[in-house]
């Protein structure tokens, strides 16, 4: 999770948001 967080914050706001959105998809 630290990992995926760090990716997270370093990534720009539009692969954010398509992470985001593939991270809802999984956890749901």
């Amino acid at each position: 999770m630290e990992e995926l967080s760090k990716l997270l914050y370093c990534t720009p706001r539009n692969t954010k948001l398509i992470i985001n959105k593939l991270v809802r998809n999984q956890w749901i």
